[in-house]
């Protein structure tokens, strides 16, 4: 069955130095998807991430969100017209508070003071960062700092988010807070995110369609129950982890 995607990847490709970090890589997804991306260390997962956002211009192929063709534009041009993203090493601004980190997220599009720090409380009371507003962002703990970055992202008004690997050090009781709230923004807006992740339990519990990458190329793809028996997917990732 045919659909417009709200992300389209067309053979996509980025050498360093003659190593294909990712090769040849093409995917659609749908707007109101979680889409999963998995796969070992070294996969090219970020790297994939990098391109779509704009902050690495692929060698070859093209990406189109919305069907408007980004692949040759920079990060701040993506964002405004809706896609947004974290990064594996969360950094906000230490000496803002958790506020006024989210303030600057939410003045890339709305340009009234007072409008973008109503819009930033409202996405705090999301991430339940509420009572966090006035602490200083270098005194939050890690699971705090990581739905902080979350909520940076969101403060842009995106329809599509990508999230790199948000619950990376999290405890199982901090990993299953953040799919109930990843959960609630895919429900309550509508959002799309496609999520890198290494907590299988968590990629598997909240993506509707996964993607597994492995040097850079794109080994299997499908429903989360599909690919947890793939053999290619067992070989190198699933068995290494379980191994």
């Amino acid at each position: 069955m045919s659909f417009n995607p709200i992300l389209r990847v067309e053979n996509l490709h980025k050498s360093f130095k003659g190593v294909k970090a990712v090769h040849n890589v093409s995917f659609r997804m749908r707007e109101g998807e979680i889409v999963g991306l998995i796969g070992p260390n070294g996969a090219g997962k970020t790297t994939f991430f990098n391109l779509i956002a704009g902050s690495v211009t692929p060698d070859k192929g093209h990406i189109f969100f919305n069907e408007q063709d980004v692949t040759s534009l920079k990060p701040h041009e993506i964002c405004l017209l809706g896609m947004a993203r974290t990064f594996q090493i969360v950094r906000p601004f230490k000496d803002l508070t958790t506020l006024d980190n989210v303030i600057i997220g939410a003045l890339a599009k709305e340009k009234n003071p007072l409008r973008a720090k109503k819009n930033a409380m409202e996405i705090l009371s999301l991430l339940d960062l509420k009572d966090k507003a006035q602490q200083q962002a270098e005194f939050l703990t890690l699971p705090e700092r990581k739905r902080l970055e979350v909520a940076r992202a969101l403060a842009t008004k995106p329809s599509l988010l990508l999230l790199d690997e948000v619950m990376a050090g999290l405890r199982p009781s901090e990993v299953d807070m953040m799919v109930g709230v990843l959960q609630n923004l895919n429900k309550q807006l509508g959002l799309s995110i496609v999520v890198i992740e290494h907590v299988m339990r968590a990629v598997m519990c909240l993506s509707n369609h996964i993607i597994v990458l492995n040097h850079g190329e794109k080994i299997a793809e499908g429903k989360p129950e599909i690919i947890t028996k793939d053999p290619r997917v067992l070989e190198c990732y699933l068995g290494e982890a379980a191994a």
